[in-house]
């Protein structure tokens, strides 16, 4: 069965957005042989070459402790709703990305990869929660002092954001192929580096919200493995030799680690755990999973075509750390943040019209868990007193002194007047258009 391409490409000028499911345990091949049937071919070099174009857009909330509406004496035991945040603002951001990538095979199973992803446009916005008014807001009240820790920056800014973020290239193994082994699973193990030279580094400043670089200066390893198996033959895969396909289902399963590692002198400042500066804390560590199978109604080993639906859910783990966030424009700083869960679910459709030339597109959604958006440490307390206080010290022995964390903002960081995000849900569509020589 043919899929015409005029079919194929109406899908994806439909929907769209990239999907890795079907690439998750391909790699490209060199100097490798492989069987079609009971045919034998000599796979001398394999080149992928993908754009993908992909269109996210996030909206949610930013609630704040009842400390900066005054209303601490209504958080007590007998009244527990007033010590809850009160929702201040919404937000949207949306962001267009192209990445253009590359996969080229070294040997046999190992391949090198190349990725240059584009940030042709990101667009942050804010405005008033339902229910709040510039006399009752805690962010910008219309009644407060300039300055104080109830005005801190217009509730309808906007934050614009574009360029060529890190480089990232990597290295791809495929220990299994069951291709090669009809009785195993095809697994991949696979290494990934984001260079933070490659991208101008965005140096929050206050006032400073348009046109902003996109680059974080820092190393991000991500080390990642996958799992998938072409499974239920419905008994005529491998007895009529005329039909040249492997099963109808694949299912799959990814795990994948992040590490960050600043790089010296390129990171701001508050990035830099160093000498000097004992506040300097690191970027977010995250960790994802995700899992899903492949419907193959249609497979032709011989032409090279073939049509596949892709289900699957994702989750991804991000630990506390300091980070360029929602308000970052808005306070002109990094913030450091509390853990939080990604959570989300994908449809895709993809497939070879013909041979070398593959389309996919992909529909996402997501819910980020609520976290805390400024949660920075006051100081560090070495006096023992359970305070940090700086006017306690001894000029004779100084190491005792208390030392106040310089990126203590206590207009947000202070317990009682900390920012929180909720409700952040998130779609995303996109597509691909791949040629695999």
């Amino acid at each position: 069965m043919k899929l015409p391409l005029q079919i194929l490409s109406i899908l994806v000028l439909t929907i769209a957005m990239p999907t890795e499911a079907a690439r998750l345990t391909d790699v490209a091949d060199a100097f490798d042989v492989y069987k079609v049937g009971d045919e034998e071919r000599i796979d001398a070099f394999d080149a992928y070459f993908d754009l993908d174009f992909s269109f996210k857009q996030s909206s949610g909330l930013i609630s704040r402790e009842a400390g900066a509406r005054g209303q601490t004496s209504e958080c007590r035991p007998g009244n527990p709703e007033g010590c809850l945040p009160v929702d201040e603002l919404s937000f949207t951001e949306s962001t267009s990305l192209l990445n253009v990538r590359g996969e080229f095979g070294i040997f046999r199973d190992l391949a090198m990869t190349l990725n240059v992803p584009i940030i042709l446009s990101k667009r942050l916005s804010f405005d008033y929660a339902d229910g709040i008014t510039p006399q009752s807001s805690s962010i910008d009240n219309a009644n407060a002092s300039a300055g104080s820790t109830t005005s801190l920056f217009a509730h309808d800014l906007t934050a614009t954001y574009k360029g060529v973020a890190p480089l990232e290239l990597g290295l791809r193994f495929a220990g299994l192929n069951d291709e090669r082994t009809p009785t195993g699973p095809s697994w991949l193990l696979a290494l990934e580096w984001a260079l933070p030279w490659t991208s101008t580094v965005y140096e929050p400043e206050v006032g400073k919200t348009q046109d902003l670089p996109v680059g974080d200066g820092i190393h991000r390893v991500r080390f990642s493995t996958a799992l998938s198996k072409r499974v239920v033959n419905l008994g005529l895969v491998g007895i009529d030799k005329r039909i040249m396909r492997r099963g109808y289902l694949e299912p799959y399963v990814f795990l994948a680690y992040t590490l960050p590692v600043t790089a010296p002198e390129v990171a701001v400042e508050a990035l830099q755990e160093k000498a000097g500066n004992p506040f300097g804390a690191s970027a977010s560590h995250s960790a994802e999973f995700f899992a899903g199978f492949e419907v193959v109604p249609v497979e032709n080993l011989t032409t090279g075509e073939d049509f596949i639906i892709d289900v699957g859910m994702r989750t991804k783990f991000v630990s506390e750390g300091k980070n360029y966030t929602v308000i970052t424009p808005a306070l002109g700083e990094l913030t450091y943040t509390s853990q939080f869960l990604d959570l989300g679910l994908h449809l895709g459709l993809h497939g070879h019209p013909i041979d070398y030339l593959r389309l996919a597109f992909q529909f996402d959604l997501g819910y980020r868990t609520e976290h805390y958006l400024t949660n920075e440490n006051v100081g560090e307390d070495n006096t023992g007193n359970g305070q940090v206080q700086i006017d306690e010290c001894s000029l004779s022995d100084p190491d005792q002194c208390d030392l106040l964390n310089p990126y203590f903002d206590q207009r947000v960081d202070q317990i009682g007047y900390r920012l929180l995000e909720h409700g952040r849900v998130t779609w995303a569509i996109g597509l691909t258009l791949a040629l695999e020589l």
